[in-house]
């Protein structure tokens, strides 16, 4: 009897460990910035002090302090803000504007200075870029269409690990060809005419979590093999110890978003926990600080950016 009841105390002191190992919102969350501009995909500085965001469409690129003071406009280039990009130095973000003329969209590639406002032109006004810059090494890299290989952005061009070229790769592709990338990597076959769409890289950089268009929310290796679905969930964003995911479950009426509702999933076993926030909010865009203490998201009514904390 003795050993029975010292393994269901075990058995129970596992299973709490367990429980309590998926992140967990910490008390209320922090209204940030409420700005008349509609705001949306708040993205941490590598150092977690700063906040960027933009507004609809992609309008412009804003920074605000990790204490919600010192709001400002970096750029108001149209499209800057889509998967926009911090550097190393907590100083320089990267993006891609959109310039229309004549029906047809141009690109450029720009880095911002956060603290003086000023931008540097690295690549001109061109329809050759394909997918985004990124940043390798602490150094730019884009992609030319005509070459189709990482190409020099006025810097020295950065050639790195043969796995970063392979991440940024597979990253790229699925960002550029969202409707064709299925039928070109073989373990995304399963996907052809699907878009995949929303793909991040793990910490590590071994997996990549991503969304595909009437299915949901997946995760594979960085060849796109070892595909795994995680069930709903829309704007993944990783953990540090690359064991979840946070993500939101929306609902619309056809025309609007009407509930969002924040989960931790378990890359593993694609065990999905709810994260229990202010339910007049609907929750989209989450992103988790490097750290992992705080996750800011977009409450897609209003276009207020909030701030939770995470243990």
């Amino acid at each position: 009897m003795r050993k029975k009841l010292l393994f269901a105390a075990v058995f129970a002191l596992a299973s709490y460990g367990s429980l309590w190992a998926q992140p967990r919102i910490a008390g209320a969350p922090q209204l940030l910035v409420k700005q008349e501009a509609h705001m949306m995909s708040p993205v941490w500085s590598p150092d977690g002090t700063k906040l960027a965001m933009t507004s609809d469409n992609y309008q412009g690129i804003w920074v605000v302090n990790a204490d919600g003071s010192h709001l400002r406009r970096i750029t108001a280039d149209e499209g800057a803000g889509y998967k926009l990009a911090w550097g190393a130095d907590n100083n320089t973000i990267l993006g891609r504007t959109n310039i229309r003329e004549n029906h047809r969209v141009f690109h450029e590639v720009k880095t911002y200075d956060v603290a003086t406002g000023t931008e540097k032109l690295l690549v001109a006004k061109t329809r050759m870029l394909k997918g985004l810059p990124c940043w390798a090494d602490n150094q730019v890299s884009y992609r030319i269409d005509t070459e189709r290989k990482l190409a020099d952005a006025g810097i020295k061009a950065v050639s790195g690990k043969a796995g970063v070229a392979q991440n940024v790769n597979l990253l790229n592709r699925m960002i550029e060809s969202p409707a064709s990338v299925a039928q070109e990597v073989s373990g995304l076959k399963m996907f052809k005419g699907h878009i995949i769409f929303n793909p991040v890289l793990s910490p590590s950089g071994d997996k990549i979590v991503f969304q595909v268009s009437g299915k949901g929310l997946y995760v594979c290796d960085i060849n796109g093999e070892q595909v795994k679905s995680l069930g709903q969930g829309s704007r993944a964003s990783w953990m540090p110890d690359g064991k979840y995911v946070l993500a939101t479950v929306v609902t619309d009426n056809g025309e609007v978003l009407t509930s969002g509702k924040l989960y931790a999933i378990d890359v593993n076993t694609a065990q999905s926990y709810h994260l229990p926030v202010d339910t007049n909010l609907i929750v989209q865009s989450p992103c988790v600080s490097v750290d992992g203490k705080k996750v800011a998201f977009e409450d897609a009514a209003t276009g207020y950016i909030y701030v939770a904390n995470l243990k």
